[in-house]
């Protein structure tokens, strides 16, 4: 046998790495299913609506655009904002859309009527950067770079209430409890819970160490994980006990709204290998 044959034979084989299943996910894959163009200025929010295959995005163009998320195709764009739109909600029914844009104001648009704009709302005096439905959608909560939150009666549109609390540009807001309360964050670094009928401040909530660009209440079925973690029996019976907060301190934090403690903070392996 020639020495080379030999040398092929004693050689290490490189075994095929197996394909994990989790990267032939669709939702995993990095191969987009679509390229849904049109916008002329770059895209600031999604939302899916509850129900059907529709996704609404809103951009800097002052506009929002409808598509079929499932087709790709785009339906139509919605215009009255005149300047950037920074935010879009759909209530928990489907039936309507709310936008946030720059031009201060708030904008409702009729989903089972084309879209058909509806509602104007007034009140803001700059920014509105984020928009949110109360569960039962009687209500539309809004965040605003005048430093206030303000809360809307969707049927006729007027300002309920006006919470004044926060001491820099309100980022984001999460109406999202079915306790009548709401949690806000802020350029000034803070989170603070409200109550939604007297617009007391609740509880305020410090830690961060930057801009806070997001809030979430945690969904209750998430809780036995975050009990879990940190050694508790799973007991929490408080649908919003815990919320999350982001901040550009590069930090993403959870807290327990009975007790307003911090409960767990996660930075990523790679901003942790710095700090080292």
């Amino acid at each position: 046998m020639e020495q080379s044959q030999i040398l092929l034979q004693k050689a290490p084989i490189r075994r095929q790495k197996e394909s994990s299943k989790a990267f032939n996910h669709p939702l995993l894959s990095n191969t987009p299913k679509f390229h849904l163009k049109g916008h002329r200025a770059p895209v600031t929010c999604l939302a899916l609506h509850p129900l059907f295959s529709s996704l609404a995005s809103a951009s800097e163009d002052c506009s929002i655009r409808i598509w079929d998320y499932e087709t790709g195709e785009y339906e139509r764009s919605l215009k009255g904002h005149t300047k950037a739109v920074h935010h879009i909600t759909f209530d928990a029914q489907g039936i309507l859309l709310a936008s946030a844009s720059a031009d201060t104001t708030i904008r409702v648009w009729d989903v089972t009527n084309d879209y058909a704009p509806i509602k104007t709302l007034h009140g803001h005096e700059d920014t509105v950067s984020c928009v949110s439905f109360t569960p039962s959608g009687e209500h539309l909560v809004s965040a605003s770079k005048d430093k206030t939150v303000k809360v809307w009666e969707v049927a006729t549109g007027f300002c309920v209430q006006t919470l004044v609390g926060h001491e820099e540009w309100v980022k984001k807001v999460d109406a999202h409890s079915n306790h009548g309360r709401i949690l806000s964050c802020s350029v000034d670094q803070t989170c603070i819970l409200w109550d939604l009928q007297s617009a007391d401040c609740l509880m305020e909530f410090r830690g961060h160490e930057h801009v806070v660009d997001s809030v979430k209440f945690v969904p209750h079925c998430f809780h036995a994980s975050i009990e879990a973690y940190l050694g508790r029996e799973n007991s929490s019976t408080v649908e919003d006990q815990y919320f999350v907060s982001t901040s550009r301190d590069k930090t993403i934090k959870v807290w327990d709204i009975t007790t307003g403690d911090c409960v767990m903070t996660m930075v990523s392996l790679l901003y942790s290998a710095l700090l080292r």
